[in-house]
């Protein structure tokens, strides 16, 4: 959500009931099971206490990761803080720590957050998803033309890769 707030008085459930229309009773619904699925395979998460915000800067650190061969493990790291410790990415505090556990330069890190630079990179990757139909997450794609939305079962994913397969 590019334009979501750094910060919020809304819980997670509040913003995805306005994001979809939906009830705050489906919002949650729709947690637990996210949650549910996430505990299926071994995962724990925590959108309860999750803190919904703007995470421009933090995708901005993934391409500086990526530059230093660490982007991978920068997402990763985003997404345990986010989805299971409830960390706020959207704190430049929180950003700079979880940068430095991922063996980021602490001035390089305090340089992106403090200027503009991966600005036009994520701002691409917007411009790409919106094309691509993406409006939440998480979101798969396979060779840019087969989407999945969200937590979906196996074979939903089997399909999609063996009907991508064929056409390639």
């Amino acid at each position: 959500m590019p334009e979501a707030p750094a910060e919020t008085d809304k819980d997670m459930y509040e913003t995805v009931a306005d994001k979809y229309g939906v009830s705050y009773e489906e919002a949650k619904a729709l947690g637990d099971r996210v949650v549910r699925s996430a505990a299926s395979v071994g995962l724990v998460y925590d959108i309860a206490h999750s803190h919904p915000t703007n995470s421009f800067d933090a995708l901005r650190l993934v391409h500086l990761a990526a530059k230093h061969n660490r982007g991978l493990e920068m997402i990763e790291r985003l997404y345990v803080a986010h989805f299971t410790e409830a960390t706020n990415i959207g704190k430049p505090e929180n950003l700079k720590r979880l940068a430095a556990e991922v063996g980021l330069d602490e001035q390089e890190v305090a340089a992106i957050l403090e200027g503009d630079a991966y600005t036009e990179d994520v701002r691409a990757d917007e411009t790409e998803a919106r094309k691509l139909g993406v409006n939440g997450v998480p979101y798969y794609t396979f060779d840019r033309k087969h989407g999945i939305f969200g937590s979906q079962p196996s074979d939903v994913f089997l399909k999609t890769l063996e009907k991508a397969w064929a056409e390639q």
